[in-house]
């Protein structure tokens, strides 16, 4: 292109507006997912979309949900990769499969090309005016149906701990983020935070949304009363009775099949424990 100037001080445009006018220019598509029914490549129930492109965009619309897509190769072993409002890729690919969690009432809106000169805003996340205002991630988790409460009460045992557990089964398609953990005990003393991925005997339910109406979590809330061993990574004194937040600089990550446990400070101890996560990818 030469510096031909059609109006003073402005050059000629990179784009082809004529070929754009003229609809000989890629532009995106998409296509809407329900994310209602759970999907799972190794249960053979995965969602096939015969879709390609090099370019792929979740869009940032109320109530998207997350999932897993695998691009071209949709054999059980191929590479899930996690998709939330807001993910893009520069992928190419001629169908794509999609794995879910059912999630109740949610859906993500696929938005798709070729050559697309496609640039996802940040006004979602962002917004200028004379300064800069963040907009709050947790509430779009909470609107997103990510974000949960919950927990219970393992009563005393003679010569028995009391544990309560967060675990994230290893069927799960996402990822469980503990922010803090509410805990209490029927006597003083240090309890402690262990990682530990064995189930506990005890199911007690998943999660409740912090979104009044939304759907349960994937991660499932367990307790036992027994002598389980292990070593805190975590220990602090609390007062009988007295319930404690703790919380964490960054969130605690539980991976598919991996669990937290809260324990009291000795046997014949009644332990309280409430856990406060987020899900996702």
């Amino acid at each position: 292109m030469n510096d031909q100037q059609y109006f003073p001080g402005i050059r000629k445009p990179s784009t082809d507006f004529g070929a754009v006018r003229n609809q000989l220019q890629s532009r995106p598509f998409y296509i809407d997912v329900d994310l209602s029914t759970a999907r799972s490549l190794a249960a053979g129930t995965q969602l096939v979309l015969p879709i390609s492109g090099n370019f792929f965009y979740i869009d940032q619309k109320p109530n998207s949900g997350v999932a897993f897509v695998h691009f071209e190769d949709i054999a059980p072993g191929s590479t899930p990769v996690g998709i939330y409002p807001g993910a893009a890729f520069a992928v190419p690919f001629t169908q794509i499969s999609i794995e879910n969690v059912a999630q109740s009432g949610l859906s993500i809106r696929i938005i798709y090309g070729t050559d697309v000169n496609f640039i996802p805003s940040n006004a979602a996340g962002v917004s200028v005016l004379n300064s800069i205002s963040v907009v709050d991630g947790g509430a779009a988790r909470t609107a997103a149906n990510q974000s949960f409460l919950f927990g219970d009460f393992c009563a005393a045992l003679a010569a028995n701990y009391s544990y309560v557990q967060i675990k994230n089964p290893a069927s799960s398609l996402v990822n469980v983020y503990v922010k803090q953990v509410f805990a209490s005990n029927t006597v003083g003393g240090a309890s402690g935070i262990y990682f530990y991925d064995t189930d506990l005997t005890t199911a007690v339910g998943a999660g409740v949304s912090k979104k009044n109406g939304g759907a349960a979590s994937s991660a499932l809330i367990k307790k036992q009363q027994g002598n389980l061993g292990g070593t805190p990574f975590l220990q602090y004194q609390m007062a009988a009775n007295i319930a404690l937040p703790v919380s964490f600089q960054e969130p605690i990550m539980l991976a598919p099949g991996k669990g937290l446990m809260v324990a009291g400070p000795g046997t014949l101890v009644g332990t309280f424990a409430y856990f406060d996560w987020w899900e996702g990818a």
